[in-house]
């Protein structure tokens, strides 16, 4: 498990909707967070979009996924990447959380969430991690920019935004997030509240379409439990304009 892990992290490109557009969105000399890093398929993206003169925090507090983006960040040399091994959500100090096993042995350590086991996941392992706010860390990190935000933190998204309200307000970055309706109950808010909040700080949500362009949405619709959402703040939206959709 652990050499195929490695060789995805290290080879294979991410592809995920939405992805193909993130080019747009991440200029060289950018400031990335990748909040839910994982084994570090969109951290490698996002390093080769900033290059060297950009930085890239790539958060991902669970042992097993760190111990691959670390690897893979050695054996690429991507010197602008800072692992932090450290969980964002809504407090400051030790979270416990639940990673579902496939087939009742194999870690799926990218569903790894924080609080109890779901309905759906009859077989788990628990991992203790270290956790702070997205403000205190800009703030105790002295980080100056934040350029683009990716965010998959299976639904504890909430708790990262509303305790990180004053960075995104400080420096407005694009959010490219993945909400799941499925999700939302055990962290105890609706998928409305991310909206809602992000609405109020300035920001439009947009889906892909085709990889090609970007497209407004007012939330999460009926027809779909989960998708890959960007949020652009209003101030950013000049320069995502060959992105949108025409009219």
């Amino acid at each position: 498990m652990y050499i195929s892990d490695l060789y995805q992290s290290v080879f294979l490109p991410i592809r995920e909707p939405g992805t193909d557009l993130i080019h747009h969105c991440i200029k060289p000399g950018d400031t990335v967070f990748d909040i839910g890093a994982n084994i570090g398929r969109f951290t490698t993206l996002a390093a080769g979009l900033t290059g060297r003169g950009g930085r890239v925090y790539s958060f991902e507090p669970l042992s097993y996924p760190a111990g691959i983006l670390s690897r893979m960040l050695a054996m690429r040399r991507l010197r602008q990447v800072t692992l932090v091994r450290t969980a964002l959500a809504d407090r400051v100090g030790s979270v416990t959380m639940t990673i579902p096993l496939k087939h009742g042995w194999k870690p799926k350590t990218a569903l790894g969430h924080l609080g109890a086991a779901r309905k759906n996941e009859p077989d788990v392992v628990m991992e203790e991690v270290t956790v702070t706010t997205l403000d205190i860390f800009c703030r105790e990190q002295e980080i100056n920019r934040v350029d683009f935000i990716k965010c998959d933190v299976e639904g504890a998204e909430l708790r990262v935004f509303q305790n990180g309200s004053a960075t995104l307000a400080s420096f407005k970055p694009t959010i490219f997030c993945e909400i799941d309706r499925q999700f939302n109950p055990g962290n105890n808010f609706a998928v409305t509240e991310v909206f809602d909040l992000l609405a109020r700080l300035g920001y439009k949500a947009y889906l892909p379409r085709n990889d090609e362009y970007l497209y407004p949405v007012s939330g999460l619709d009926l027809e779909r439990d989960r998708a890959e959402f960007f949020f652009i703040h209003r101030d950013r939206a000049s320069a995502c304009r060959d992105i949108f959709a025409a009219g």
